[in-house]
């Protein structure tokens, strides 16, 4: 090879070389470039939610399901996640209706799970149970559920209609609104201890005696605390049949305008099958969502009661149930709606809180102020961790539901008492 030949190919093989590093460093850089773009796995925050599924209340828990789905997905959107790549997963854990199951359930939720918050629904008795948990633990819990009075619980935070504002409410309607007037009430209490039904009692009756010339008729207590033959411990049980329909013929004997009864719409069937009149308008006291099993028994009876949440003229109200029915194909509930909320609620925490530690949970709950809901503004604070909500007085009659008083606005709705 000549010397020209031999410089030629030397030329050739540095460019050839100086190319293939130029190559390598471009797709290097390349890789290096689409590695510090891929975004990692979100960290995942649990949140424990506790119901029943199944048994009697198997609706109630399902659609509070459902409403903390829908919040979860307007929040975290087709991304699904919160506040710097991180996703907050709901674990439901179903108590089958069982109260002695609710307590081991939430432990385990916050032993095990390691939620950093918890979710309770409107049950009374279910929400009492889950409130020494968070408390020992030191892991916020919000629920729409809990007995009359403040809770000794710093981590219990309560929405929803209050038992102080239902019975208000119902008694206002009875007073200011029914057509005719109601002056003469007769009251059915089932009278079991460490239960609302006594305190709605007293509470609404202090209310509706406050008009001159109103008076009660009498009161009654259907249930009584008894040891049965085949259960290991006493109980709150009925009273025998003969004891019942003694008492539905005392209420007749005198002729109240209308009855009110605080308990459950289980206790009303068997007062009904007992004899109570059919026919005189009824005043309801008891758990969130008692529309529902009280429409198989109203036949053509009035029956009134309160609540903290039905479908009326708000614009926020109407655009959730739209949003509702398209994701679950049905209109939601009292249950799904107080759901929906408090995880709205918990969203908007977790999104400016500091850490995701219990106590830090809690400071930025006692923290919120007029955060908008379906039932009008929520605000916690160091003192106050009870948010009352706007109260719906319903009627139930003829298989229909329909609103016929606001208590914020005192608006008359469509419809009119009997």
């Amino acid at each position: 090879m000549t010397k020209p030949d031999r410089q030629f190919a030397i030329c050739h093989l540095q460019l050839a070389i100086c190319n293939f590093c130029c190559l390598l460093f471009i797709s290097i850089l390349l890789l290096s470039s689409s590695g510090c773009h891929r975004k990692s796995a979100p960290e995942i925050i649990y949140i424990g939610h506790v119901a029943s599924f199944r048994g009697p209340d198997k609706l109630s828990g399902e659609h509070a399901r459902q409403g903390i789905l829908l919040a979860l997905e307007e929040a975290q959107g087709s991304e699904g996640t919160i506040k710097e790549n991180k996703r907050v997963e709901v674990i439901h854990v179903d108590t089958g209706g069982d109260l002695k199951a609710v307590e081991p359930a939430a432990v385990r939720l916050v032993a095990v799970n390691r939620v950093v918050a918890l979710l309770g629904d409107t049950d009374w008795a279910q929400v009492e149970a889950m409130i020494p948990v968070a408390q020992s633990n030191e892991v916020p819990l919000i629920a729409s559920g809990g007995l009359p009075g403040r809770s000794l619980s710093d981590y219990f935070f309560r929405t929803g209609l209050s038992p102080d504002r239902q019975a208000e409410a119902l008694a206002y309607f009875a007073v200011n609104r029914h057509s005719p007037p109601i002056k003469k009430l007769a009251v059915l209490v089932d009278g079991v201890d460490k239960d609302p039904s006594s305190f709605l009692a007293g509470k609404f009756m202090r209310e509706f005696l406050k008009r001159e010339g109103n008076v009660m008729a009498g009161e009654w207590i259907y249930k009584e605390y008894r040891k049965d033959a085949k259960a290991p411990e006493a109980e709150w049980g009925f009273k025998s049949p003969e004891e019942l329909k003694e008492i539905t013929e005392q209420v007749r004997n005198k002729h109240p305008d209308a009855i009110f009864l605080a308990g459950s719409p289980v206790d009303l069937s068997r007062l009904l099958k007992a004899g109570l009149d059919e026919k005189l308008p009824l005043f309801f006291a008891g758990e969130e969502g008692s529309e529902r099993a009280l429409l198989g028994v109203s036949a053509g009876r009035p029956i009134f009661l309160a609540t903290g949440f039905a479908l009326d003229q708000n614009e926020r109200q109407k655009a959730f149930a739209t949003q509702y029915e398209k994701r679950f194909a049905e209109p939601p509930d009292v249950h799904a709606a107080f759901a929906y909320e408090n995880m709205r609620i918990l969203l908007e925490v977790l999104e400016h809180a500091t850490s995701f530690k219990g106590s830090k949970i809690k400071e930025r709950l006692e923290s919120l102020t007029n955060f908008p809901t379906l039932t009008g503004n929520v605000s916690f604070d160091k003192e106050h961790h009870e948010a009352d909500c706007q109260a719906f007085v319903v009627r139930v009659q003829d298989g229909r539901v329909k609103v016929e008083y606001s208590q914020e606005s005192g608006d008359k709705k469509e419809g009119s008492s009997p």
